[in-house]
């Protein structure tokens, strides 16, 4: 009925309606449609669910927010009397027979259209991104292992530089178990605190850039505890071989090193 009335009305997703009135449901309210030169209010009537699939990609551009409205509407507010693309969600796995009939119908009505499989695209979209994923984690690999040698060559001059100081320690009744925990708790800590600071960094350029480009983005509590655990874990690992090593130093040798 709307379509046949051509009404200014329209769905917002729950995104769109937490962004403009700070609330998930703002049936009731008002928005205004921008279509290039022309304008018009639309009263919203419904909240739909946030689409994130693949209506998003058949647009062609980044959509972090959708409207519908009815398309009579739409058309005489935009003074055009045809449509730019059409979206077509198919109900059977062989997407080619369905774009096979779209473009024999088209044809048949003398009209050429382009018909795209956004399935496949998405496929081949899928297949990049994971290529991309795999790439990312060798290079993050490669980063932990060269923050691990970091720490280590750290703690390993630190060792030297306080072996004098373990020497009096171990002189004075302190266990090797005891100067092993003191070098290891000072390698986790180095590399917890780098941790929190590196992904609070993360999350901050993430945020900054995603604002001016990409729109709000949420963060993952349990991503960011599991990024500062891994460093953590990174950093204790590299760090007991030279909290091995000045467990081992002898009293006699390390109050003569100096």
């Amino acid at each position: 009925s709307d379509i046949v009335a051509m009404s200014d009305v329209c769905l917002i997703d729950r995104k769109l309606s937490k962004e403009l009135f700070g609330v998930e449901n703002s049936v009731g309210e008002s928005v205004v449609l921008n279509f290039g030169t022309t304008s018009a209010e639309y009263e919203i009537v419904g909240i739909c669910e946030s689409d994130s699939g693949i209506l998003k990609s058949v647009s062609g551009t980044l959509a972090p927010y959708f409207v519908y409205a009815p398309y009579t509407s739409v058309r005489l507010a935009q003074n055009s009397a045809g449509f730019g693309w059409i979206a077509v969600r198919a109900n059977q796995t062989n997407t080619d027979e369905v774009c096979s009939a779209i473009s024999n119908a088209f044809k048949a009505e003398q009209m050429s259209v382009t018909v795209e499989d956004v399935s496949s695209q998405r496929a081949v979209l899928d297949n990049l991104l994971s290529i991309v994923t795999v790439i990312l984690a060798a290079i993050g690999a490669v980063s932990l292992v060269v923050s691990g040698l970091s720490i280590m060559t750290v703690m390993l001059t630190s060792v030297g530089e306080r072996t004098v100081e373990i020497g009096i320690k171990k002189a004075i009744g302190a266990r090797s178990r005891a100067i092993l925990s003191e070098f290891l708790l000072e390698a986790l800590t180095i590399s917890f605190f780098g941790g929190i600071i590196g992904s609070v960094l993360g999350m901050i350029i993430s945020a900054t850039v995603s604002y001016f480009v990409l729109g709000a983005i949420s963060f993952n509590v349990k991503t960011f505890l599991l990024c500062v655990g891994i460093s953590a874990l990174i950093g204790t690992l590299f760090g007991s071989y030279p909290a091995y090593k000045a467990s081992k130093l002898k009293p006699v040798d390390a109050l003569n090193s100096d």
